[in-house]
């Protein structure tokens, strides 16, 4: 994996590897998750993504605490297209396990407006996921 971009923002920091054998861009954080947080992620993210045509994502937030409400996750549906979510995109997701009731909400909303989300138990399970996504 070769290190393509770190970041830091509002007390969230990130790291974006790129792997080439099979084309996941793998995002890892750390820090505390708020909406301001995570939408300067996702930007980031996304721009990235766009500009070197990868549509595999794996979301590795399994070391980061979270402090959005049930809305903030609700909503981020309308959100995430605007700083630039496509729905090309197959995006696997490990969170912290005391956010799991979360995680699972976020993949049924994401899910039922047509994109292709995961929600994943460990970063092997993403990736094998992702991988039968090509």
């Amino acid at each position: 994996m070769t290190v393509v971009k770190k970041e830091e923002s509002v007390g969230l920091s990130w790291e974006m590897d790129f792997d080439s054998e099979t084309n996941i861009l793998t995002c890892t954080s750390s820090g505390v998750l708020t909406s301001e947080a995570l939408n300067s992620f996702s930007k980031s993210l996304f721009k990235y993504a766009n500009q070197n045509k990868i549509n595999l994502i794996l979301l590795d937030h399994s070391k980061t605490k979270s402090k959005m409400s049930f809305m903030d996750m609700y909503n981020r549906y309308k959100v995430v297209p605007k700083l630039g979510l496509k729905n090309s995109y197959s995006i696997a997701f490990v969170m912290h396990s005391e956010l799991k009731h979360l995680t699972n909400l976020f993949e049924t909303i994401f899910v039922n407006r047509g994109y292709d989300y995961k929600s994943c138990d460990s970063i092997k399970e993403a990736k094998e996921w992702l991988l039968k996504q090509q």
